[in-house]
């Protein structure tokens, strides 16, 4: 991981630990960052911003056991065992959705969250704040009627006419409902992104419901993305959100592991049909950069050859080195984030326009 001064050791350890695999020479030197001193306080707190709690438990208590603080670790553990119990709630929850959704003749799939959840090969390893599911658009409004028939209720005051009247909205691409007595949230997404970012993007979103296949959630059955849709729904979430958190580069990292036989060729000309070929090739350079996942042979050139997608990921890892005093970045900083991220002048263009319109608001 490149920084431009050394690696603080709080961040080195949990670049080290955040991974289900850990080799011998990483468990050697987790061990040796331990045993050399630790502000754990402070790496708690950095585990915790960063949604990796779950996953450096598992990786410290079997590998740094023996040097880490019995406090640390219960403090760990305790954290675990909570996140499991929520995943838990979620996971059956989905399944009720799911069912519901299906006796109604609507096609919804959980994305983000505890469908990520599951490429850790697990519900636990990974935080799960809400219910993400893609739904069709055209299914939109039926799906909103649907969430308050189960005991839903709007996250702000709003009618089903409001919940039209925001599907039609080219700045809206999902709802969000919350549930009164669980405080589960769902928000059903009918895009990834608004709609002016990219028409193609948008299309694509509706195209991954034709696709689908299943997976298995703590032996619960789900519906599922394609495999070779996963990764640029991934890419494109992390670059909407600057890549912030370190859990979006191990998510990307892991799935990589876990999907060899990946065809990253037709992974990446879709990348570039649908305009997200620098957001897909951001992630490749982090997942590479951060936490040491070679970068698919295919890709390798293709990734390499992309304009300013070094400067970009440099950027990404400069804030992750930081400890807790970085700033949040303003609202001019993530739109040229966003904007250097686009593949085309045409969605640039789309991107200024719309924004300054909103801002006119």
């Amino acid at each position: 991981m490149t920084c431009t001064r050394p690696l603080p050791r709080e961040i080195d350890l949990l670049r080290c630990s955040a991974r289900t695999v850990v080799d011998e020479s990483r468990r050697e030197h987790m061990a040796g960052l331990c045993a050399a001193g630790i502000d754990w306080d402070l790496f708690c707190e950095l585990a915790g911003r960063h949604k990796l709690i779950p996953l450096i438990y598992v990786s410290l208590n079997r590998f740094c056991r023996d040097v880490l603080p019995a406090s640390v670790l219960e403090r760990l553990r305790s954290h675990f065992l909570r996140n499991m119990q929520r995943n838990l709630a979620l996971l059956a929850e989905s399944d009720r959705l799911l069912r519901r959704f299906k006796s109604a003749g609507l096609v919804a799939v959980p994305y983000k969250g505890l469908s990520v959840a599951a490429i850790y090969g697990g519900a636990g390893l990974r935080e799960s704040g809400d219910i993400d599911l893609l739904v069709a658009r055209c299914d939109m409004e039926s799906v909103a009627i649907l969430m308050r028939e189960m005991g839903y209720e709007p996250d702000s005051p709003r009618t089903v006419a409001d919940d039209r009247r925001l599907l039609g909205s080219p700045y809206n691409y999902h709802l969000a409902f919350e549930h009164p007595v669980s405080g589960i949230v769902v928000e059903p997404h009918w895009g990834l992104m608004p709609r002016f970012f990219s028409p193609r993007l948008d299309d694509f979103a509706s195209d991954c419901l034709t696709r689908l296949t299943s997976q298995d959630v703590c032996g619960m059955p789900m519906p599922s993305l394609s495999a070779s849709d996963v990764p640029l729904v991934l890419a494109v979430h992390g670059g909407k959100h600057l890549w912030e958190r370190w859990v979006w580069i191990c998510d990307f990292a892991e799935f990589m592991r876990g999907q060899p036989e990946l065809n990253w060729r037709e992974i990446w000309d879709r990348s570039r049909a649908i305009g997200v070929s620098r957001h897909l090739a951001l992630a490749l350079r982090l997942a590479s950069d951060v936490l040491e996942s070679p970068v698919p042979a295919p890709m390798a050139d293709g990734v390499a050859a992309v304009h300013g997608v070094a400067g970009l990921a440099r950027q990404v890892q400069a804030r992750l080195c930081r400890h807790l005093d970085v700033a949040e970045p303003t609202a001019l900083q993530r739109h040229m984030f966003i904007l250097r991220c686009m593949d085309g002048t045409g969605d640039r263009a789309s991107w200024i326009w719309h924004q300054t319109i909103s801002r006119l608001r």
